[in-house]
């Protein structure tokens, strides 16, 4: 029985809102077409989030013992701060060996400050 190895690999350490996120799965010692499991948390982090892809979802290992997936970032124009993104990696039936990698999301947008000036 061989050692089942894989590493999660994103496309940056920090991302814009608007902005793709690739990432790329690479394995050692696991089959074509078995099947590793992602998912997306941490404070704050909803499916609005994203304009596209889910929170959760899988993807099976190619015969080059990788496979991607991605995730378009909202712009979603509201100022609420940088985000830390926590992305896990794990195999189904044994989730000791998570792999876990964090993507910081830069907030672009600039709601401007309410007009509390009167005019007289």
């Amino acid at each position: 029985m061989s050692i089942k190895y894989f590493f999660l690999y994103p496309s940056t350490e920090s991302i814009n809102e608007g902005a793709t996120l690739i990432n790329e799965v690479r394995t050692s010692g696991m089959s074509a077409g078995e099947t590793l499991h992602w998912s997306l948390s941490g404070d704050n982090i909803t499916p609005a989030d994203f304009s596209s892809g889910e929170l959760t979802g899988s993807g099976s290992v190619g015969s080059d013992g990788t496979f991607t997936f991605s995730h378009t970032l909202a712009n979603d124009l509201t100022t609420e701060g940088s985000e830390q993104l926590k992305i896990t990696l794990f195999y189904p039936s044994d989730r000791s060996d998570d792999e876990i990698v964090y993507v910081t999301i830069n907030d672009t947008s600039t709601t401007p400050p309410n007009d509390t000036s009167t005019s007289t």
